[in-house]
């Protein structure tokens, strides 16, 4: 799959999120799923240390994509 392609998919399934995540329709404890995954982020606590080089910021990556996906 080519950059394009990628980042136009990211981009689609973070939109879908976003919408999903406003509509009151959809069950709080399934809107905990990218909560939870952007405290991962944004908390100093990490499975992989973000000062090692590629792999410290590759973990954040794969967290936040795969709760959305989740999501």
């Amino acid at each position: 799959m080519d950059a394009f392609k990628f980042a136009t998919k990211v981009m689609r399934e973070g939109q879908l999120a976003w919408r999903l995540f406003r509509d009151p329709r959809v069950p709080v404890l399934a809107k905990l799923i990218p909560s939870i995954a952007l405290l991962y982020v944004v908390l100093p606590i990490d499975i992989i240390p973000d000062w090692i080089p590629i792999i410290g910021g590759v973990d954040d990556i794969a967290i936040v994509s795969g709760a959305i996906t989740l999501f």
